[in-house]
This record gives structure tokens, sequence and C-alpha cells, in this order.
């Protein structure tokens, strides 16, 4: 007769949104797998989803936070609760509308074990369902060749990023939002989107917090092919457009924010306008969509060469 295995009490750790950033950026297909993976073992009756619980407060009518308890079961085995916080009035402030903390619970002892940031999470989440049920609504068939996004926050650009990152590309992209700012801030997302430079993570921190900001995707020679189109425009010939790439290390974090508080550039302009509350957030989110120093990226110049 066997027995049981002894049980103990698991470790507890807590896990901030730079960490959480850090292991799931490019990895849109194995997230894709394990979100589908989960909707299987729903679908199986492998878990146990209860309704969520809300709280609102009458005296805040537009703000709530959301109590969404999950277990499920597979080779996993886990128990928890998001607990995220939706508050529009952030917006204005220059932080984020929704922060979240996700606990886990280990499945035996129902002891937690860990406690994560989920903004991230969450956002991940939701743009990794949207890209399973694009790509299920469209097998068999050729895919859409185009794309439109109604509504151009954060969770727009996390839905972007996973179609990309999942083998999805378009010939068009439609862009809608009430607000013009945002839109236009969106379609600035979208002309650095696949970026990998000192510049990108900035810009893209700077939109999550303030869509409607203007950044340098507008100016001339910053998209990809605008250099050979204004040459050609100009009348020049044997148009041949490239770039030229450079690795650029980062010891620690500061080495890569210090250089945007002095004011040079667009980027350096656009710190040097914020109030220190707004610059704070703006480093922290910086912090939280770039890897752990030390680190490394690619910084690349378009170029082009034309004869007259």
């Amino acid at each position: 007769m066997s027995t049981p295995a002894a049980l103990a009490v698991p470790p507890f750790a807590v896990i901030p949104g730079g960490q959480v950033q850090q292991a799931l950026a490019g990895r849109e297909r194995q997230v894709t797998g394990l979100v589908e993976a989960a909707y299987r073992l729903h679908g199986a009756g492998d878990s146990v989803n209860p309704p969520s619980y809300f709280l609102r407060f009458p005296d805040r009518p537009s703000d709530r936070i959301i109590a969404l308890p999950a277990s499920i079961g597979g080779p996993l085995r886990v128990d928890g609760l998001k607990w995220i916080s939706s508050f529009p009035g952030n917006v204005a402030a220059g932080i984020p509308r929704a922060s979240a903390v996700l606990i886990l619970n280990d499945h035996d002892t129902g002891y937690p074990f860990a406690c994560l940031e989920s903004s991230i999470i969450s956002a991940t989440r939701t743009a990794a369902s949207a890209a399973v049920a694009a790509d299920w609504l469209s097998r068999g068939r050729p895919r859409p060749a185009a794309a439109g996004f109604i509504g151009t926050g954060l969770i727009a650009r996390y839905i972007h990023t996973f179609l990309a990152g999942t083998g999805w590309s378009f010939d068009q992209t439609g862009v809608h939002d009430p607000s013009a700012a945002s839109a236009a801030g969106f379609r600035g997302y979208l002309d650095h989107a696949g970026g990998t430079g000192p510049l990108t993570a900035f810009w893209q921190a700077v939109h999550d917090l303030d869509p409607g900001a203007r950044d340098e995707a507008g100016l001339a020679g910053a998209r990809q092919g605008h250099l050979a189109d204004l040459c050609a425009t100009a009348g020049l010939q044997h148009v041949e457009a490239g770039s030229l790439t450079v690795e650029v290390r980062f010891a620690t974090f500061t080495d890569w924010w210090e250089p945007f508080t002095l004011g040079v550039g667009p980027a350096g302009a656009y710190v040097s306008r914020l109030d220190q509350a707004h610059r704070d957030a703006l480093r922290i989110r910086c912090a939280q969509l770039l890897p752990l120093a030390p680190f490394h990226l690619f910084a690349s110049a378009w170029s082009v060469r034309a004869y007259v």
C-alpha cells in the first residue's frame, strides 16, 4: 500500500513587471500555444472558472477593481486569483489605466507561491487569444491581407505584436479611435513596430501612457523606404535603399535612460516637457519594457545611394 507524498510549504516569490516582460517578450508563438492549451483544458472540463467579482465605488462610478479566481488542471495544476483595477482617470495623469497582480496557489497545499505583476500578463493573454482566434477562423482559406484596429490603446498594440509574431502581415491596416490624437499615436506605433533600437522601447512606453503623443515616425527619413521615396521624388536615378546597424551595449538601465533627460531630439524634448510625476511614470514603464541590465540593443539608421 503506497503512502501519499509528504506535503511541504512552497517558497514564495515576488516577480516584478520587468521580469514578466523579459519572460514573455519575443515568445508570441509559445504563449499562443499555452493559451490555446488552456482553452482546450477548459473545454474538456478540467478547469474551475467562477464568475468574476466586481468591486465598485459609489463615489467613483467609472472605477472598478475585479477579482478573477480560477483553477486549471492538466500538467500544471495551479490555482490563483487575478486582481485587476481599471481607473480611466489615470490616463489623463499619464499613468496606465489598468494595474494588476496575479496570486498563484499551490494545488496540493493551497499555499500562495508567487505574486506577479499582471497588467502585462493580462494584456498578453488577451492578445494571444485574439491571435489564436484569427488563426482558427482563417484556416482552410487565404489569410486576410488587411486588418482594422478599432480602439488604439495598449491592448491594440499587444494584439498587433502577437499577430506579427505569429506570422501575420497586412498590406493595409485601418485605424479608428474616437480620439484623433490616439489614432495618430497608434499610426506612429505601427511605423515603429518591429524595431529593436534604443528608441523603440521609449516610444512604446510613451504611447502606453500617452496614446496621443507624437513620435518621430512622421519625420522625414524616419520610416523604412522614405529616404528612397524622397530621392525618387527629387528626380534622382538608380536609387538604392539600405540600412546601417550597430550594436549598443548598456551596463545599467540608467545608462539607457539618462540621454533622454538631456533634452536632445524629439525624445529628449518630450521628456523635458514632463513634470516629475509623469517623468517617473515613463521611466518605470520603460524599465518594464526593456531587458534586465546588462543588455544590448541594435540601432539602425536608414541609408540611401542615388545618382543625379
